[in-house]
């Protein structure tokens, strides 16, 4: 994704004059200076929002100007040879996506959002907010940051999501088999119990021929009995969950429905909101400044806050009784599990059971043998099952650790590792870091002084700060390999806890990967920095309450 130009107006302290920033041109340092307040971190904000329709820690509503409020944007983007131009704006939800000068519909936001995140530009959010737009204020140390953080990032800004979410199905199609291979087995342990139980009874006609058939059905009639009132129980108690089931969906539905109404009713205060917020009504022209509107726009904010309040308790309410709902679902299948076994074991004791007193015949050893055979080769049937089943997992194992952390992403990591670690060591040593820093192949940050491995925490704030720098600027150059097309890099106040020498040595290091990239680097500083290692010089001022921007070309 290569960036060409961006736009805007009435974003944050600019006002109504539309600024704009040309980017054809890669390789340029820049520095950006100005005061609190003066809209320096805005620029780097109206790009991400231009491209995600979202900031970090940030609500739309709080965007736009608080005096002309119509916020207005438009980024112009070159990815996979497509010219993508994507407008937004706040007050009304202004969303437009031209492609190669044809209009895309954007009626589905989501859906659109998630089709250029994920399909053009290739870069999710994360990895941008975290790689290409550094901000002293949302930045997280990669050398204190969590596992799974690391992980996420690493697994974004490399391209291993694909490879998880293969994993991931792998895993859920695992659990089916193995809920077959246990199913197979519950019902080949009641076979073989069967079996055996047949067996003994074989060997005990054999001690005692002169047993009464009668007493022996009696037995396996008693047995059924019994079996049918422990099934009977379990029925009824699989009603009573049901019905609490259908009660807790039922509820469900009906809170749902709430939520959608006030979904519906949020929607239509936000647009009376938005309609009062003009100057006056589009139809009537009646002017909207009136104590009666203000007075109707106040009350409908204060509706809004209700409604959105209790939208926040519905959304809570409904994800407890879905979860409920599941839990629910699987007690019942676990019980109605328990039926079937004992309809298996009922059905068995029938068969022998009617043998018996058919015809009233006695009790005929054969009968039985051949009862042993029949259950002998069902018992065949499922062991063939159940190693087939069994294969299918163990091939799925092979694949699920193929495509785990220690299978082909280890492999990968091992392929990338070392240039990444060699450029860490390069820039280290250009900034003289008294520190050796490397990465193994589970991504654990380790560094080492004198030879003895340290924890990060023990190194001073400028000193993790330039260690940070540094693994950013080296894991830059790889996703630069992954984006060749990428031209931008905004640094925001990274320079605080940095001495002097640090900061000349770190920005020759940015100038050098700026020219060497083809990238846009962007220096955000409140104060002055050596001039001449810039390419050109942006200062953000105030005239007449709002931000406006001068960009001066550094000879």
């Amino acid at each position: 994704m290569r960036i060409v130009s961006v736009e805007w107006k009435n974003f944050n302290s600019y006002g109504n004059a539309p600024s704009r920033i040309d980017l054809s041109n890669g390789g340029d340092l820049f520095l950006l200076l100005g005061g609190n307040g003066n809209g320096k971190s805005t620029i780097s904000e109206v790009i991400t929002f231009s491209l995600y329709g979202k900031l970090e820690r940030k609500n739309k509503g709080d965007l736009p100007n608080r005096i002309n409020k119509n916020l207005w944007c438009r980024i112009v983007v070159i990815s996979k040879g497509k010219k993508i131009t994507i407008t937004r704006g706040v007050s009304p939800g202004l969303f437009e996506v031209d492609i190669d000068g044809v209009p895309y519909d954007t009626s589905g936001n989501s859906n659109v959002q998630d089709y250029l995140e994920y399909e053009l530009f290739d870069i999710p959010y994360q990895v941008f907010k975290n790689i290409i737009v550094l901000s002293i204020n949302d930045f997280r140390s990669f050398l204190t940051m969590s596992v799974g953080d690391k992980r996420n990032i690493v697994d974004r800004l490399f391209g291993f999501t694909l490879i998880n979410t293969m994993r991931d199905s792998i895993r859920s199609e695992r659990r089916e088999i193995r809920d077959q291979i246990k199913t197979i087995n519950d019902e080949l342990g009641i076979i073989e119990d069967s079996i055996k139980s047949i067996n003994e009874k074989i060997e005990s006609l054999e001690q005692s021929k002169q047993e009464d058939n009668a007493k022996l059905a009696l037995e396996y009639k008693q047995k059924i009995v019994e079996m049918f009132n422990e099934k009977k129980k379990l029925e009824g108690l699989v009603e009573k969950i049901k019905e609490k089931e259908t009660a807790i969906n039922e509820r469900l539905t009906t809170e749902k429905t709430d939520l959608s109404e006030l979904n519906f009713e949020i929607k239509n205060a936000k647009d009376k909101i938005d309609l009062y917020s003009k100057n006056q009504c589009p139809t009537c022209g009646s002017d909207f400044h009136t104590d009666h509107h203000q007075s109707l726009k106040t009350t409908i904010n204060d509706d809004l806050k209700t409604k959105e309040d209790r939208k926040e308790d519905l959304d809570k309410l409904v994800k407890d009784l879905q979860t409920k709902s599941g839990e629910i679902s699987t007690k019942i299948n676990e019980i109605q599990s328990q039926v079937i076994r004992i309809n298996l074991m009922i059905n068995q004791y029938k068969s022998e059971a009617e043998k018996l007193v058919k015809e009233n015949k006695d009790l005929d050893e054969n009968y039985l043998h051949q009862l042993v055979k029949e259950n002998e080769s069902k018992a065949i049937e499922r062991r063939q099952n159940y190693g087939k089943k069994s294969q299918e997992d163990v091939f799925l194992e092979v694949v699920e650790t193929v495509l785990g952390d220690d299978g082909v992403k280890n492999l990968a990591m091992k392929t990338i590792l070392p240039s990444l670690n060699q450029s860490i060591h390069n820039m280290a040593a250009q900034i003289h870091l008294p520190y050796t820093i490397k990465f193994d192949d589970k991504f654990n940050c380790i560094i080492n002084a004198l030879g003895e491995e340290i924890n990060p925490k023990s190194m001073s704030t400028g000193e993790r700060k330039k260690a940070d720098f540094i693994i950013i600027i080296a894991m830059l150059k790889i996703l630069k390999i992954r984006y060749p097309s990428l031209n931008l890099l905004f640094l925001d106040e990274i320079f605080s806890s940095v001495d002097s020498a640090g900061i000349y040595e770190i920005i020759k290091i940015l100038s050098d990967v700026s020219k060497e990239n083809n990238l846009n680097t962007w220096v955000i500083n409140h104060t002055e920095l050596p001039t001449e290692l810039f390419d050109k010089k942006v200062e953000a001022y105030k005239e007449g309450g709002f931000s406006k921007l001068k960009i001066e070309t550094i000879s």
